[in-house]
């Protein structure tokens, strides 16, 4: 509808008539046409690639020519903003195409695999720039024509488009928009097939700290061959765009079909649909080209063309090798694209067994430390707490008005005996209890805990009646007796519990059933010790 119309005269340093339409997208068309051309002052007709800049949102033909592109005032800066876009990028490849030249006669005619530009020119209101028109047919027409290549045709493809590719990249250009389609042939004749990269409409360029120069904000997505991150514009440089499409343009090589789009990819549903055939390095390759993540994905295109390396024409000329070598040989060398034991394919999960054998290092300390600070915690607790959790088991004292026996004294091993009111008091004293004898019981001897003013008790084989004299209480009478021997109990539960920390329920239980039956002090000493814990 506004493509040029078929005899169409562009003028720039050649005279350009426009003989088709090769091509049309959102930015412009694209248009096969012929030139005369002086070649040793022989003039030679030829044909060329002409794309124009048409916005074609924004755009449209001049009624009275149906050349000059128009456009309403109030688009008028956002045209002009992607026109100046297209001149700059059109320009700049026609500088890479002038590096290519410098570099010989071999890269001229190769220019890296890259679409030679030969000028920039504005007609019409718009703007042109001359290519080299290429009559061989796009990598799609060829899958769609033969199937799926072979790994080794396909690889013969990618790998020169990988290399210009990181070409662009050494000059901070991004394609954006690699593709099978974008893969064009150049065919001459006596000579093989070249793939040439095309289509320069939506790439962009960056300075040498990385920030963008392209205006234009518009970045056109391909499904299957656009990265997650190109959905939205890109504001500083990063070659894994691009080798995200070169590994999905060889996946089609491969299999003849277009990957999934960028959010369905994962190593799974790449490896179960790429061909069995398929070397592992190429596999591998391929995954890590395609990861959904940047982070993860292989860096740049000579990062990729590095792990393409001794694949299918390379492994085959190694087993060729390998069979004439045979017969002197002990024992086959492996082949090339297998990886040696020992090192990991780039791309390929690495093993886990390190990372397990660490990971239970760590559990480990992390479990004895807990162990070692659980044991600081609750040893001193259960120490501190024996003592009274088992004194209904191991108290020795006599209950209240057992008279029969005699109550040894108790006193904390290591400690000597104290004058306060802790301990029982001197035999000098009137107030003293009388003084224990050791008793001879059926289940053994218990021995009484002398103070350091007496003299040592010796054991005594027969049973003690009745206490005897030696603490100036009458004998005879029973409630002196009584209350002596109250005294004496209490003061040995005192001594042992404001020893053994907070005292239990019981001990506190079988303390104040003395409360009525002692002295007076000994009374008094027991109430401070239950306003002292609260009973």
């Amino acid at each position: 509808m506004y493509e040029l119309a078929k005899g169409t005269l562009l003028v720039g340093k050649n005279k350009y008539v426009v003989e088709e339409v090769l091509g049309q997208g959102s930015f412009g068309f694209t248009y096969v046409v012929s030139a005369m051309i002086m070649t040793q002052n022989i003039p030679v007709k030829t044909r060329f690639a002409v794309k124009e800049f048409f916005l074609r949102s924004h755009c449209m033909r001049d009624p009275d020519d149906h050349c000059t592109m128009t456009y309403a005032a109030v688009a008028e800066p956002e045209v002009q903003r992607f026109q100046r876009d297209f001149r700059t990028e059109a320009q700049r490849l026609v500088k890479i195409c002038e590096t290519n030249r410098k570099l010989g006669s071999e890269a001229a005619f190769t220019n890296h695999h890259i679409v030679p530009v030969n000028e920039c020119f504005d007609a019409n209101g718009t703007s042109y720039f001359v290519m080299e028109y290429l009559s061989g047919g796009s990598l799609r027409n060829r899958v769609e024509r033969d199937g799926a290549m072979s790994e080794e045709n396909a690889l013969s493809y990618i790998r020169p488009i990988a290399d210009a590719v990181a070409f662009l990249h050494e000059h901070r250009v991004l394609h954006m928009d690699i593709k099978p389609d974008n893969i064009v042939m150049r065919s001459v004749e006596g000579m093989p097939d070249v793939p040439m990269l095309i289509d320069f409409g939506i790439s962009l360029h960056f300075d040498d700290k990385g920030l963008r120069t392209t205006l234009s904000s518009t970045s056109g997505l391909t499904p299957g061959y656009s990265p997650l991150e190109q959905s939205q514009p890109l504001k500083a440089f990063d070659p894994r765009a691009d080798v995200y499409a070169l590994g999905a343009t060889l996946f089609f090589l491969l299999t003849g079909n277009d990957p999934a789009s960028a959010a369905e990819v994962n190593e799974t549903y790449l490896r179960s649909t790429l061909p069995a055939d398929v070397s592992e390095r190429t596999r591998a390759a391929i995954i890590h080209a395609m990861q959904p993540l940047r982070a993860h994905r292989t860096p740049t295109a000579n990062d990729f063309l590095h792990e393409l390396e001794d694949t299918a024409t390379d492994t085959a000329a190694t087993n060729s090798k390998q069979a004439q070598d045979a017969p002197a040989a002990k024992k086959p060398k492996p082949a090339q694209h297998e990886p040696v034991q020992g090192t990991r394919i780039v791309g390929e999960p690495a093993t886990r067994k390190p990372l397990k054998i660490n990971v239970k290092l760590i559990a480990a300390i992390v479990v004895g430390v807990c162990l070692v600070a659980a044991a600081a915690i609750f040893i001193p607790r259960w120490v501190n707490s024996r003592p009274a959790a088992d004194i209904e088991q191991k108290d020795s004292i006599a209950a209240p008005g057992d008279t029969t026996t005699s109550v040894a004294p108790v006193t904390i091993p290591g400690q000597q005996p104290a004058t306060t009111d802790n301990t029982l008091p001197d035999n000098n004293t009137k107030t003293a209890p009388p003084k224990p004898e050791t008793p001879n019981t059926e289940t053994g001897k218990q021995q009484a805990v002398k103070p350091e003013t007496t003299k040592p008790a010796t054991d005594s084989k027969t049973e003690v009646k009745k206490p005897e004299n030696d603490n100036n209480i009458e004998v005879g009478k029973p409630e002196a007796t009584a209350t002596a021997q109250a005294d004496q109990q209490a003061r040995a539960l005192l001594s042992k519990l404001q020893a053994g920390g907070q005292p239990s329920g019981a001990d506190m239980k079988r303390l104040n059933s003395l409360r009525d039956k002692v002295s007076p002090d000994v009374r008094a000493r027991i109430d401070q010790f239950n306003e002292k814990w609260g009973y």
